[in-house]
């Protein structure tokens, strides 16, 4: 029970007939079970640390308790606040907004001295929860084919997908709602990415549809994210191509 009136009014229910009906006697069994109870503070703090709802210093605490640090020593590559001359502007140039476009460089950030001196960075909320849930795995799995997947469906739905070559190589599949792809390839460098045992990662690529990728399959075990040619009856597949710029 959640609820603490329901709890209260539960409880208070539970008098004997001649008392059950008391203003005082009530008042007396609900502040019992307010103060055993405790305002239901320990579900509370558990709630607290859930790691999808958690933020900030919660999150923080998270990473002390599984060994993840939010500030890597990697450097993550973002989109960083730069200026340029207005002739000469590039897709690269992040500057300010203005009150019509507030979405406009919404996400960019400001680039520290820390970064330039220790190429220490510090992560978002976001960014920093997906990286928990791959170390949360990496902390109690034995990283087999198998455990993998399905961490991966637990934690992330089908947004990441790992797609097994069957020739001792891997790719991830990873879906353009990520809050931040690049996180994924960081995830690698920093040995948090799973992967089986003496098996490579071969690529890392943002998709629309992980589960929905062009590759070959067996036509009776087909595999995950096996998208191949259609026919006449189903039409044209919708699976995607994988290009260079969909590397990470």
């Amino acid at each position: 029970m959640t609820d603490i009136e329901t709890t209260k009014e539960y409880y208070a229910e539970l008098l004997l007939y001649q008392y059950i009906n008391q203003p005082k006697a009530r008042a007396t069994i609900e502040a019992i079970v307010d103060i055993a109870l405790v305002d239901l503070l320990p579900q509370t703090i558990e709630q607290s640390f859930n790691i999808e709802t958690a933020i900030g210093a919660q999150l923080d605490i998270i990473g002390e308790y599984i060994g993840l640090s939010r500030k890597l020593s990697i450097p993550v590559f973002r989109d960083y606040f730069t200026f340029d001359d207005q002739e000469s502007l590039s897709d690269e140039t992040f500057g300010f907004t203005d009150y019509e476009s507030l979405e406009t460089n919404a996400s960019t950030y400001f680039y520290s001295y820390i970064n330039t001196v220790s190429g220490e960075s510090s992560l978002n909320d976001d960014d920093y929860r997906v990286l928990l849930k791959l170390k949360l795995f990496l902390n109690s799995s034995q990283n087999t084919y198998f455990e993998i997947t399905a961490a991966l469906k637990q934690f992330f739905g089908t947004k990441i997908v790992m797609y097994d070559q069957l020739n001792m190589k891997i790719n991830y599949f990873i879906s353009d709602e990520v809050t931040n792809v690049l996180i994924i390839s960081i995830a690698e460098l920093a040995g948090l990415l799973p992967k089986p045992m003496g098996v490579l990662i071969d690529g890392i690529y943002a998709v629309p549809d992980p589960i929905n990728v062009w590759a070959w399959g067996d036509y009776e075990a087909s595999y995950l994210s096996t998208g191949g040619f259609s026919d006449y009856e189903i039409g044209l597949s919708t699976a995607s191509f994988l290009d260079y710029t969909m590397r990470i």
